[in-house]
């Protein structure tokens, strides 16, 4: 059976999933051309979620795919793929990566691209092109050295290890772990949480904390400036600022 990319849109979030669970949830090239449409067209959701069907997440690109790297010119087919990378960058409100299994190569890729990656406790990460005699790809160069750093980027990607959910946690690969028993529950409702959540500063946190990467302090500063001036005359300021004099939890609308 051919894999595919699942598109759920309930309650202001996209939910995201790669099913091919013959092959582990690695993509063909037309499951990566579906993802990205999926991610592209995501503009009305207030969350998005990324995640694999039966148990993984994803293991990359499906090696067996016989519309793979072999056919046509491979710098074609490589930049196609990597519009899947550029669309989920693009991506203003939360992205959640929720992590069952494995997570592996450009699926890991994926995973470290989004602002959130919940780990079930049985998953595993492996940034494994090396021992295909492959560097990274699907933006993971960028995506990794953000979450761990240059020097431990470099040693998960040149020795290629399988880390566990636990030691992903510590070294910062995931921002939460949850036993596979709970992880359902306990990852919906974050999922939720960013979903009901006030979406105008979502999305200038992630600007921001974008911008502080390579722009100057004084850059960032102004633009936290700019950034809370448009918040003060939001709905949802007004609405938080209600529900604390009310003693009561906000509904954020986003606007």
């Amino acid at each position: 059976m051919a894999g595919t990319i699942l598109v759920h849109d309930a309650d202001g979030i996209r939910t995201i999933t790669i099913v091919a669970p013959q092959a582990k949830n690695a993509l063909t090239r037309a499951m990566f051309a579906q993802l990205t449409e999926a991610l592209r067209s995501a503009g009305a959701a207030r969350a998005v979620v990324l995640t694999g069907a039966d148990g993984n997440f994803c293991t990359g690109a499906d090696l067996a795919d016989p519309d793979g790297a072999g056919t046509g010119d491979p710098l074609t087919y490589m930049d196609e793929l990597s519009n899947a990378a550029r669309a989920l960058e693009a991506i203003e409100v939360p992205t959640i990566a929720l992590v069952e299994g494995l997570c592996v190569g450009a699926g890991m890729s994926l995973a470290m691209g989004c602002d959130l990656v919940v780990a079930s406790s049985s998953a595993r990460f492996c940034m494994i092109f090396a021992r295909r005699g492959l560097s990274i790809d699907l933006g993971g160069s960028t995506f990794l050295v953000r979450r761990v750093g240059v020097a431990k980027a470099r040693e998960l990607s040149l020795r290629a290890t399988m880390v566990p959910a636990d030691e992903a946690l510590r070294i910062g690969l995931c921002t939460t772990v949850f036993d596979d028993a709970v992880f359902h529950h306990e990852a919906g409702q974050i999922v939720r949480e960013m979903g009901h959540g006030p979406t105008l500063a979502f999305t200038a946190i992630k600007d921001l904390t974008a911008r502080a990467a390579f722009e100057d302090f004084e850059a960032v500063v102004h633009a936290e400036c700019v950034a809370q001036v448009r918040g003060f005359g939001s709905h949802d300021v007004a609405e938080a600022i209600s529900a604390f004099f009310e003693k009561r939890t906000p509904n954020f609308e986003g606007r």
